[in-house]
């Protein structure tokens, strides 16, 4: 045997190293060919692989983005949008996009550490707030200008402090959630959430770098500051189509069909004229309350236990039990109801869990069978079979738990009137943060498949809310339906005749203009009193802000848009500022103006007009000359916007791998060929 071994070591050794090298390299090998099949290449950036991975971060830092958010601020159009300026391809943020401008920003030495992005939480927070702050003084000075209390709405109950505070707990617990668990089906290392975020930060600093560049030309500076701060002091009344249109004559068939095809999908409000027939998200629900109010008036008490508990808290008391009474029966019953109710939620869970169909949960997402609806448990049933358990502790069977359902399928502001005192005044606690019904309804899988709230229509969530009366209430989703183009012309028909004799009104309103001026030269008191309209005064107007003059306060939008201000500051620009009001007389003071959104027309009369002063020009124009184009927002949809997609794309010699394309035609003409014989 070692004399062959001894004959052969060579051959041995040759056919032995290659097995050695076969063993040793086709793992290697394999683990390639895995690896590319897994982590294929999608792109280049100036020669270098873009590997799919790269991309997959880009989409879950989006995705991780939005969720941060309060629900109401996501989707197109969202602050993720307007922030970080990202391109929207059918309604979903642009990956590619998105990864073009985190390297344009990574060459720029903009992009920090992960570090630096979680320091950037507290900077969006208090952003975000000053924002909301912002939007709740506006609604503020609306309703009063309107004669409204805001307190009654709970307008002026805003805490910008807390609310900075809740949002900042929100979003650093998303990003530590996200840290541990991921991003929806995206798996992240450690510090990669961290990382996005100062990918965020950094394009946002890239972003205010090239708009501090850009500076105002002498002309544009003169022109913005006459914008901010020319202004004419006016009195006005809005004139409606409400007088005409009875007399306005029936729409035809055509033009009511012409009508909902063009404003079917367009969202209400934002059609020519605010037309828009556009059905908003819709849901419906049903729950069952415990009526806290009821427990509380059907409790109990026993005397000689009342009188116990005076007697063994006596020192705590400090009066005689005919003064203690009151006190400590309050003490009690708040007790014992308290007992009630938290006996009824067990109750109730304990319900649920024996008469709702079980169904697997993967990922988080119940996974519910097409037949639900017919193997759910009935409310009713369970509502009944609670309150007859709890009628040995009230003395008698009380409704104190009720199944109840929405009025069909509601969207958010119907839902919102119809149930602020049940459901729709109830929030759910998660972490430090109260999420109110409605975010919760409109923020279901089915219509926000990107929702972190795990919410979906089927199962009842397990997680019960509560109001501010103490009520509570475990409640299910029978339907959700997205925003969608109208479908049934006869469902709108009423709406869309009300319109069309509003614009024919309108129309006819618009010919008598000249008229209607012609009467308020005369004398514009009586025509005010003819067209019986209220007469408001005292309103500062500038191109782009009014207010109340003597109060400060904002001004309906109906005088209040664009088309009015221009045309009123228009028409000031060839006053003359030395002379008074009188001295111009009522010819030059008084202008029908027509507000094509609200189909009104403002019957204007300008008592001042009130350009800058030279001196306060002389005061700004350093400031105003060196700020940032007042324009640049315009520019993120215009050609010479640097960082669209095309124009990064461009600059980076970005590339999208075309091979796999390339791949398929060739094997499609290859079909082709020996599909026609040739």
């Amino acid at each position: 045997m070692l004399k062959f071994f001894r004959k052969y070591n060579k051959l041995i050794l040759a056919v032995g190293g290659s097995l050695l090298m076969v063993v040793f390299l086709l793992p290697q090998a394999l683990t390639q060919v895995g690896q590319g099949s897994r982590d294929p290449v999608v792109a280049t950036i100036g020669g270098r692989d873009v590997l799919n991975s790269e991309l997959m971060h880009s989409r879950a830092a989006l995705n991780f983005y939005e969720s941060m958010l309060p629900p109401q601020a996501r989707g197109q159009g969202s602050i993720v949008h307007r922030l970080i300026g990202v391109n929207f391809v059918e309604g979903r943020p642009d990956d590619e996009h998105w990864h073009l401008l985190v390297e344009n920003a990574r060459e720029g030495g903009f992009v920090g550490g992960p570090q630096d992005g979680r320091n950037w939480i507290g900077e969006l927070a208090q952003n975000i707030a000053a924002a909301q702050q912002q939007q709740v003084d506006y609604q503020r000075r609306l309703l009063e200008s309107q004669g409204v209390d805001p307190s009654i709405l709970g307008v002026n109950n805003f805490d910008q402090v807390a609310f900075e505070l809740e949002l900042f707990n929100a979003m650093t617990a998303a990003a530590d959630r996200a840290n541990f668990s991921g991003i929806g089906q995206y798996r992240t290392a450690p510090g990669e959430v961290d990382q996005m975020l100062a990918e965020a930060r950094g394009v946002i600093r890239m972003y205010n770098a090239y708009e501090r560049s850009i500076k105002l030309s002498d002309l544009e500076a003169i022109r913005d500051v006459r914008d901010q701060f020319d202004q004419a002091r006016v009195d006005y009344a809005m004139i409606g189509t409400n007088d005409l249109v009875d007399s306005m004559p029936q729409p035809t068939e055509e033009e009511i069909q012409a009508q909902f095809d063009e404003f079917r999908d367009i969202i209400e409000g934002e059609g020519r004229h605010g037309f828009g027939y556009r059905l908003d998200p819709v849901v419906s629900a049903e729950w069952l309350k415990i009526n806290r109010n009821l427990i509380d008036e059907n409790v109990q008490l026993d005397p000689i236990a009342v009188s116990a508990r005076y007697q063994r808290d006596k020192s705590r008391y400090a009066a005689d039990f005919s003064e203690a009474r009151p006190i400590v029966e309050r003490e009690m019953r708040n007790e014992q109801a308290e007992d009630v109710a938290q006996r009824a939620v067990r109750l109730l869970q304990a319900e649920l869990l024996k008469r709702e169909p079980d169904y697997p949960t993967v990922d988080g997402v119940t996974e519910v069978p097409e037949d639900w609806n017919s193997r759910k448990a009935d409310f009713q049933e369970i509502a009944d079979a609670v309150n007859a358990d709890l009628a040995e502790f009230l003395g008698g069977v009380f409704p104190v738990v009720d199944a109840r359902l929405t009025p069909g399928a509601v969207d958010r502001e119907s839902m919102n009137s119809l149930l602020r005192n049940d459901i729709g005044g109830a929030a759910q606690r998660r972490g430090p943060t109260r999420i109110r019904f409605d975010d919760l309804a409109f923020n279901t899988r089915e219509l926000n498949e990107d929702t972190p709230l795990e919410v979906q229509v089927g199962p009842v969530d397990r997680r019960f809310l509560t109001d501010p009366s103490g009520n509570i209430y475990f409640y299910r989703l029978l339907d959700a339906r997205p925003a969608r183009p109208a479908d049934d012309l006869e469902d709108l028909r009423g709406k869309i005749v009300a319109d069309l004799k509003r614009l024919k009104a309108y129309e006819a309103m618009i010919e008598l203009q000249d008229t209607l001026r012609t009467d308020a030269i005369v004398d514009f008191n009586r025509a005010i009193t003819d067209q019986n309209v209220t007469l408001t005064t005292d309103i500062n107007v500038r191109h782009n802000i009014m207010s109340n003059a003597a109060t400060g306060q904002g001004v309906p939008s109906n005088f209040n848009n664009e088309d009015v201000r221009t045309a009123i500051m228009t028409h000031v620009e060839s006053l003359d500022p030395r002379l008074g009001a009188i001295d111009r007389g009522p010819e030059q003071n008084i202008i029908v103006v027509p507000s094509p959104e609200f189909l009104e027309l403002a019957l204007v009369r300008i008592n001042s007009v009130e350009p800058i002063a030279q001196e306060t020009y002389r005061r700004l124009e350093p400031r105003i000359a060196d700020s940032p184009n007042p324009e640049i927002g315009g520019l993120a949809n215009g050609p010479d916007w640097p960082f669209s997609k095309d124009r990064l794309a461009a600059k980076l010699n970005y590339v999208p791998d075309i091979r796999e394309t390339l791949d398929d035609e060739e094997e499609s003409v290859e079909e082709s060929a020996v599909a026609t014989g040739s």
